[in-house]
């Protein structure tokens, strides 16, 4: 599997869009916060978000069961992730930051979808589950690396310059995603 390229490289950007959805969920309540929201409106934002993510999964699934190149999927998706983990960086009023969810739900939608349905079909049959628990360390690892990374550096910088952070570090892993997957003649 180390030698896997287009395997690695679903790794990888999972990892990257886990650190931007990390930056999401560890920080977007202590910035809203911070923008004068009370507990009852970040439950909203992130009620938004988990239905949009929820609604569009199934016909994102129907979507990437009919395409040809299910990583096309996933770079769009990834896209829309990094938009939207940077809109939160420039967000200010509560209905901007319920678009913001929702946009994060439908692109997560879209590119886990994906991703999750293009995994499998890259190793053989005897190394799907590896393949899988590999997929789902890099979430939990990213998320927890962008919590570790960021915390340190909002004290620094401030929430609205690591929100961007977290956007460029998706953006280049989608990036490095998708030069992979050309390499390999998947995309």
């Amino acid at each position: 599997l180390t030698k896997n390229i287009p395997l690695l490289s679903c790794w990888l950007v999972t990892l990257g869009s886990c650190f931007a959805m990390g930056m999401y969920t560890t920080f977007v309540p202590l910035f809203a916060l911070e923008q004068g929201m009370n507990p009852g409106e970040i439950g909203l934002i992130f009620a938004i978000q988990a239905l949009f993510n929820a609604l569009s999964r199934v016909p994102f699934g129907r979507l990437t069961d009919r395409v040809a190149r299910r990583s096309d999927l996933v770079i769009v998706g990834l896209l829309g992730v990094t938009g939207t983990v940077a809109s939160f960086g420039i967000a200010s009023r509560m209905f901007e930051f319920m678009l913001c969810a929702a946009g994060l739900g439908i692109s997560i939608g879209i590119a886990y979808t994906a991703i999750g349905a293009l995994i499998p079909e890259l190793v053989g049959a005897d190394s799907r589950g590896v393949a899988m628990g590999g997929y789902n360390s890099c979430i939990y690892l990213g998320m927890m690396l962008s919590s570790l990374g960021m915390g340190a550096l909002v004290g620094a910088l401030g929430y609205r310059a690591c929100f961007f952070i977290a956007a460029l570090t998706n953006l280049v892993t989608t990036g490095i995603f998708y030069l992979g997957m050309r390499r390999s003649g998947v995309v």
